[in-house]
């Protein structure tokens, strides 16, 4: 990841642990000569070295990346603003039709200031992958909560409960997806999702609106089993009482 350019931040959300620990692990690469730390400008950047080169061509094999289960795409929380931000000098201001918005970015946090009659402000985070859409969510809620801290420390505002937007993509990877769009090309459920098989890959997703709904679909086969076995065992006990 760090090969990737990748910063410690977006290092431990990919691999659900603390910074804490990517710290750790990032300082028994330097000890074993893997990773080296380069001045650029004003800041530190992290490099691969040629024996850290070595070592990742030695398993590059055994680390080749499988398809992921399910991603989390255009995932908005937004809040009202209680307290007015003391000073967006370094924000990108951009006029609207009866308001003026705000942008900026907070690590890997798309930040949007609206200063409306109404002011709020939105977290857009980048998409992830995994195995589970409820992790993905309290992932991305807990790094936009985060931010939100991080702005009131450094802004002096004051920032209400976040609330995710129903515009987010839950998406959920499946090949009869991809047959699906193959013959009726990209469908879309209201208030459901959609199914679609996007570029590059073309894997073939079932694209849900709440996260929920994506993890049921994934709970699905695990239900069906279950049904099927009180199912079983009810003719069992019908033919018991017959009997």
């Amino acid at each position: 990841m760090i090969s990737e350019g990748l910063s410690m931040t977006k290092i431990s959300r990919e691999l659900y642990i603390k910074k804490s620990h990517v710290s750790y692990y990032i300082k028994k690469a330097k000890d074993r000569g893997y990773v080296k730390e380069v001045t650029r400008d004003t800041f530190k950047i992290l490099e691969i070295t040629q024996a850290g080169k070595n070592f990742l061509a030695m398993y590059q094999d055994l680390s080749a990346k499988s398809t992921p289960i399910c991603r989390a795409e255009n995932i908005r929380f937004k809040a009202p603003v209680y307290k007015m931000p003391s000073s967006l000098v370094d924000w990108q201001k951009v006029e609207m039709h009866n308001w003026t918005q705000y942008t900026s970015n907070v690590d890997c946090i798309k930040v949007k200031f609206n200063d409306g009659k109404e002011p709020n402000i939105e977290f857009l985070a980048d998409p992830i992958d995994g195995s589970d859409p409820i992790k993905l969510y309290c992932t991305l809620l807990l790094d936009c909560e985060d931010a939100a801290k991080y702005l009131e420390r450094t802004l002096d505002m004051r920032i209400g409960r976040l609330e995710v937007s129903d515009k987010g993509e839950w998406v959920v990877y499946n090949p009869l997806a991809r047959t699906i769009a193959k013959y009726a090309g990209r469908i879309t459920i209201p208030g459901i999702g959609k199914i679609n098989a996007s570029l590059p890959d073309r894997i073939g997703e079932f694209e849900f609106f709440d996260p929920r709904a994506a993890a049921q679909f994934l709970d699905m086969p695990r239900r069906l089993e279950r049904i099927e076995q009180i199912v079983k065992s009810l003719e069992c006990y019908k033919s018991c009482e017959n009997n």
